[in-house]
């Protein structure tokens, strides 16, 4: 199972991501998605900590507080594939470095095509990663869970 997190202003903006990452999915892998949505910083840290693991997190880093958070995300998750999302007030020095790195960038106002287009590229940059690494696949009836070798501490 492959996750995604979604983080903006609105829960429009959340639903409109989802439905298109949910529409992009088939193309580009042929694993389970789970796809989470909040638009606080209390639930995104919630949902962070509670989901057994996030591959991609889409956030929205032109609301206050959330440029901050993303760069202690990044700090925390250093494997994590992350989408900012900007707006056009946003000097780019203070989302393009080191300490966000982020994959790719979203500026609004967005449209859905160019949303799936880079959702596309993230989603094709994710399957390419995952298959360069050695998985324990753990199979059951509700989903798949990938473990890479190298986080098992003990067999």
């Amino acid at each position: 199972m492959v996750s995604m997190l979604i983080c903006t202003q609105t829960i429009t903006d959340n639903e409109r991501f989802a439905t298109i990452a949910k529409q992009c999915v088939p193309f580009n892998s042929k694993e389970e998605w789970k796809i989470g949505c909040c638009n606080n910083l209390t639930d995104l840290n919630r949902m962070l900590s509670t989901m057994e693991r996030v591959d991609l997190l889409c956030i929205d880093v032109s609301q206050e507080n959330f440029l901050i958070e993303t760069k202690h995300i990044r700090k925390e998750y250093p494997g994590l594939v992350i989408l900012i999302i900007v707006s056009q007030k946003q000097s780019p020095m203070t989302y393009l470095n080191p300490s966000i790195m982020a994959a790719s960038l979203l500026m609004k106002p967005i449209n859905e095509s160019i949303i799936r287009e880079v959702l596309n590229e993230v989603f094709e940059y994710i399957r390419r990663r995952d298959m360069e690494k050695d998985y324990f696949i753990i199979e059951n009836k509700v989903e798949k869970v990938r473990i890479e070798f190298n986080d098992i501490l003990l067999f």
